[in-house]
């Protein structure tokens, strides 16, 4: 396959040819954070966001900042797939922790990525999750971390991106109780692709889609554009028609990854129909 206005096509053709589970790119990711999107899709000053519906309320908080963009995703997704395993890691190192991500290099200097991939890890891993579900009248404190990284930052931010900081810590049980409940199947390699093509929207897009696509009671559903500026609440001050030509966009990408979604864009907003999953739990391993 090939796409002249999309990079890394090479991904797709990956997807094709081999599934999540023997690319080793089988992940979760909570359901809690993709309906609406809330984690920020640019770098914040805030500390706190969340929302409330008649489902769920959801706060997230983290005194270092929120974390935000493609590198926060993609390591939510990894230590929400830890947790299914078991609730710790033995002392991985920086680097093997962004080589599960999906991210083969990381770089130092100022236009390098270590230091922003180190940020956002040190975000997650100071996040705090508040789930009050009203259906279950349960409450969680998500994610309490034991033990945090506390690094040096010139070691950290290494100029040569040459360090191999070993971290320890250790996701509460609420965490991993409430990642076997209520998570989803993703495959990390859309995500890389997504990330490689500069859209974390259509990330956030490829997540909503790869849940709710499948799991949908009615053969189809109109999310007009009110809904989907609610949905992607983090958009919301984009001008409106900036906003539809990046959704299309980012539709266009998430439809290459994820070809059996059944979606379209119309004039009146996104038509979602119901869909084969893109990755099947039955897949499942952990």
């Amino acid at each position: 396959m090939k796409n002249n206005k999309f990079i890394n096509t090479e991904i797709i053709q990956d997807i094709e040819n081999r599934t999540a589970i023997e690319a080793d790119a089988f992940r979760l990711y909570p359901i809690f954070l993709i309906d609406p999107c809330i984690l920020p899709l640019r770098s914040t000053n805030e500390l706190t966001n969340g929302h409330k519906n008649n489902i769920r309320e959801v706060i997230m908080s983290s005194p270092l900042g929120l974390p935000y963009g493609a590198y926060s995703r993609l390591l939510i997704a990894y230590i929400t797939t830890i947790a299914k395993q078991s609730n710790q890691l033995e002392s991985p190192s920086i680097r093997k922790i962004a080589n599960k991500c999906g991210i083969n290099c990381l770089s130092g200097g100022k236009s390098g990525n270590h230091h922003r991939f180190v940020e956002q890890l040190r975000k997650v891993l100071a996040l705090d999750f508040y789930v009050n579900d009203f259906n279950r009248k349960e409450k969680y404190h998500v994610l309490e971390l034991t033990h945090r990284a506390v690094v040096a930052d010139k070691t950290i931010f290494d100029k040569k991106g040459k360090t191999n900081i070993t971290i320890s810590f250790e996701l509460s049980n609420s965490f991993c109780q409430l990642s076997k409940n209520k998570c989803f199947p993703i495959d990390n390699r859309v995500l890389i692709y997504l990330m490689n093509n500069k859209s974390v929207l259509a990330i956030d897009l490829y997540l909503f889609l790869a849940y709710k696509a499948p799991n949908m009671a009615k053969k189809s559903t109109l999310l007009n554009w009110d809904l989907l500026r609610a949905l992607f609440s983090n958009t919301a001050n984009k001008r409106t028609d900036n906003f539809k030509k990046e959704l299309k966009r980012s539709l266009a990408l998430v439809k290459l990854a994820y070809q059996n979604l059944n979606a379209f864009l119309g004039k009146d907003g996104l038509i979602v129909y119901k869909s084969s999953p893109h990755v099947s739990k039955k897949l499942e391993t952990y």
